[in-house]
């Protein structure tokens, strides 16, 4: 059976990972956080086969990603801003983040890429 989850309206700041979303058929809707910001590595983690829906964030200052989709798990990213993190805004790397979609946002100021990509063809940017 697939999980359902859903952060929603938060200020998430000054952790170690701002958001871990991992598993199998785990499907999360995080949206409408006003603040993911100063974590110590990523602002919102997507993988193990998860499926994220990243929708209406503020994503920034974050030292490593803004937002990272990793290996056999997916996301669909819009109407975020996601900015001045360390390493790219946004990254996907590895199969099945292939069925990823980026569109609507303002990505912008890295310090690194503002989308990498890696081993992840067929997006919708």
């Amino acid at each position: 059976m697939p999980g359902f989850g859903s952060i929603k309206c938060n200020v998430i700041k000054e952790n170690n990972i701002g958001i871990n979303v991992l598993g199998k058929k785990l499907m999360t809707r995080i949206e409408d956080n006003m603040n993911i910001s100063k974590n110590k590595k990523v602002g919102v983690r997507i993988g193990h086969e998860a499926v994220g829906k990243i929708k209406n964030n503020q994503i920034f200052k974050n030292e490593a990603q803004g937002v990272l989709v990793t290996e056999y798990s997916h996301a669909f990213i819009e109407r975020n801003k996601i900015f001045r993190n360390v390493k790219a805004n946004v990254g996907l790397g590895g199969i099945n983040s292939r069925k990823s979609t980026v569109i609507n946002n303002w990505i912008f100021a890295s310090e690194g890429e503002g989308i990498f990509l890696q081993s992840s063809g067929h997006l919708w940017i």
